[in-house]
C-alpha cells in the first residue's frame, strides 16, 4: 500500500469508527431517557454489535497495514501524527484482546444498569453482587490482554487517564486526605449550623427546567448544538461534535439547587464538546484531553463557578423570580449552598467532602484487585471506610454501595478521575487568574465571554490532540498536583467556616 492510498483508508477508517460511536451515543441517549424495561435485552444486543463492528475495524488488517505504512516517516500533519499514534497503541493493545471480549462487556453495561435501578429501589445487593464481580473481572480481563498481568490497577489507571500512575494518584490522595481530615474536624468543632436542609422548599419541575435553560444559556452551552433531557443518573453525551452535545440531569421539587448544579457540571462537558475545533470533526481525537480533563471541565463549572459568591450574586434574583419563597439573601444562600455535611451519598455530597467519597472507592478497588476483598466483604467495607473518613455509616446498601451505576455498567476504575479533575480545576484557576485576575467581577455581571474564551484556547479546542500531561504542560508549565486545589479548598473554606 502506498503513502497517499493509506492515509486514504486510516482516514476512512477513523471516519467510520466516529460515525458508529456517534451511533452508539444516540442509542446510549435513548436508552437512558426513552427506553422501556422490555427493551433493555434487544438494545443490549444492539450495543454489543455495533462495540464489535469497531472493535473489528481498530484491529483490521487493513488498520494495521495502513498503519504500518503511515508509520515508516514522520507526518508532518499534526492531526493526522497523533491519529496514528493513538490508533496504533489501540491496535498493539486490542489485537491482543478475544473477538467477542468487547462486545460481552458492551453488552454487560447496558443490562446490568436496568437490573442495578430495581436493586437499588429494592435496596437488594443480591440482586447485582454478581454482576460487579463480573464487572471487576472484565477489567482484570482487559488489563491481562493489554500486557499488565495481574496488575489490574495500574492498567485501569492508564486507561482511564494516559500516562497515570498509582504512584503518583497514591499521592495526590495522601495530600487531599492530610488536608481535608483535619479540616473537617475544626469544622466540626467550629459549630457553624450552615445547612442545604435550608434551601428546602417547593420548586415545580417545569420552574426548575426553564431556570436551568436561562442559566446554562448564559454561562455557554449553546442549546442550538445540544438539548437537556432528565434521567435517572446525569449524564453527558456527544453525538456530533460541537453540533450536537445534549446532557441530563435529575429534578428534586424539594431543592432546585440539586438540578441547577448537576446542569452545570454536565454543561461543562458539554461545552468542551461544543467549542472543540472544526478540524477536529471526524476524527477520534473529537473528545477532552483525557477522562480526568473531561470531569475537570465538568466540575470547574460545577464548584468554582456554580457555587461560587459571585456566581450567585448574579442569578440569585433570577432564581427569585422562579421561586418566590426564596427568601434569605444571598450571602445567607452562599454559606448554606456551601455546607459542609458528612453525608452518604456522593452525588449530595458538598464540595469539600466528596473528595472523600471518590478515595474511598478508589481504595476499595485496591483491596478488590490485591485480593484482599471480594465483592461479598465490599458492602461492609464500605462502610467501615465511610465511618472512618467522613464519621457515618451509610443506613442500608442503597444508600451504600448500591448508589452509584459506574461499577454496575462496567465503568470500574473510573472514580480517581473525578478527584484528578477536582487538581486539573486547580490549575486551571491558577493559570486563568494570571491572564484574567477580573473573572470574578466578570463573573458576578453574567459575563462568561472571557472566560470561555480562556477554556476554549487552552483546553477544549484542542481536544485529544495532545496528552493530558502535555496539554496541562502548555498552558501552566506543571506537572500534575493538588497543590493548587489545596490552595482553592483553603482559600473557600477556611473564611466560610471562620477557620
Amino acid at each position: 500500500m502506498k503513502r497517499n492510498d493509506a492515509e486514504k483508508v486510516f482516514r476512512g477508517l477513523m471516519r467510520e469508527i466516529s460515525y458508529l460511536t456517534t451511533i452508539e451515543e444516540e442509542m446510549m441517549w435513548d436508552s437512558r431517557v426513552n427506553l422501556p424495561p422490555k427493551g433493555a435485552a434487544y438494545r443490549s444486543e444492539l450495543m454489543g454489535y455495533l462495540s464489535g463492528k469497531k472493535f473489528e475495524l481498530k484491529t483490521s488488517p487493513r488498520m494495521k497495514e495502513a498503519l504500518d505504512e503511515l508509520s515508516l516517516e514522520p507526518i508532518q500533519d499534526e492531526i493526522l501524527a497523533r491519529m496514528v499514534q493513538v490508533a496504533k497503541r489501540d491496535y498493539q493493545r486490542m489485537a491482543n484482546v478475544p473477538a467477542d471480549l468487547n462486545a460481552r462487556y458492551a453488552r454487560h453495561g447496558l443490562m446490568s444498569e436496568m437490573i442495578w435501578q430495581e436493586a437499588k429501589k429494592k435496596n437488594d445487593y443480591s440482586m447485582v453482587r454478581d454482576i460487579l464481580r463480573e464487572s471487576f473481572d472484565f477489567k482484570r480481563e482487559f488489563g491481562r490482554c493489554y500486557g499488565y498481568g495481574e496488575d489490574a490497577m495500574s492498567y485501569l489507571l492508564a486507561e482511564w487517564e494516559e500516562g497515570c500512575t498509582t504512584r503518583q494518584v497514591d499521592g495526590i490522595f495522601r495530600d487531599l486526605k492530610e488536608y481535608i481530615i483535619p479540616l473537617l474536624e475544626k469544622i466540626r468543632a467550629g459549630g457553624k449550623d450552615y445547612s442545604r436542609k435550608k434551601l428546602r422548599g417547593s420548586y415545580p419541575r417545569q420552574d426548575q427546567l426553564r431556570f436551568i435553560d436561562e442559566v446554562t444559556a448564559r454561562v455557554g452551552y449553546d442549546h442550538r448544538a445540544g438539548r437537556i433531557g432528565e434521567s435517572a443518573h446525569p449524564f453527558t453525551l456527544r453525538l456530533c461534535p460541537r453540533d450536537d452535545i445534549r446532557f441530563t440531569t435529575t429534578v428534586y421539587e424539594d431543592d432546585f439547587t440539586e438540578a441547577l448544579i448537576s446542569s452545570m457540571h454536565e454543561g461543562g462537558h458539554a461545552m468542551y464538546g461544543q467549542n472543540l475545533a472544526p478540524e477536529l470533526r471526524g476524527t477520534t481525537l473529537a473528545w477532552g484531553a483525557s477522562w480526568g480533563f473531561d470531569e475537570g471541565q465538568a466540575r470547574f463549572f460545577e464548584n468554582f463557578v456554580g457555587r461560587s459568591l459571585e456566581f450567585w450574586k448574579c442569578f440569585y434574583p433570577l432564581a427569585q423570580k422562579y421561586f418566590p419563597s426564596l427568601r434569605m439573601d444571598v450571602e445567607e444562600f452562599y454559606k448554606n449552598l456551601n455546607a459542609v455535611t458528612c453525608q452518604p451519598i456522593r452525588l449530595h455530597a458538598d464540595e469539600l467532602t466528596y473528595n472523600l467519597h471518590i478515595i474511598i472507592r478508589y481504595e476499595l478497588e485496591q483491596l478488590y484487585y490485591s485480593g484482599q476483598a471480594d465483592v461479598d466483604e465490599l458492602p461492609r467495607l464500605w462502610s467501615d471506610k465511610y465511618q472512618e473518613y467522613l464519621g457515618i455509616r451509610p443506613e442500608n446498601d442503597a444508600q451504600g454501595i448500591l448508589q452509584d451505576v459506574h461499577w454496575f455498567s462496567g465503568w470500574v476504575g473510573y472514580y480517581q478521575n473525578y478527584v484528578l479533575a477536582n487538581c486539573y480545576d486547580g490549575h486551571f484557576l491558577a493559570a486563568m487568574e494570571k491572564e484574567l485576575p477580573d473573572y470574578r467581577r466578570w463573573m458576578e455581571k453574567g459575563d462568561y465571554a472571557a472566560i470561555n474564551d480562556w477554556h476554549n484556547r487552552k483546553v477544549r479546542s484542542s481536544g485529544a490532540l495532545y496528552t493530558p500531561a502535555e496539554t496541562l504542560r502548555r498552558f501552566s508549565g506543571e506537572t500534575l498536583s493538588a497543590s493548587h486545589y489545596i490552595r482553592y479548598l483553603k482559600d473557600k473554606f477556611e473564611p466560610l467556616y471562620e477557620i
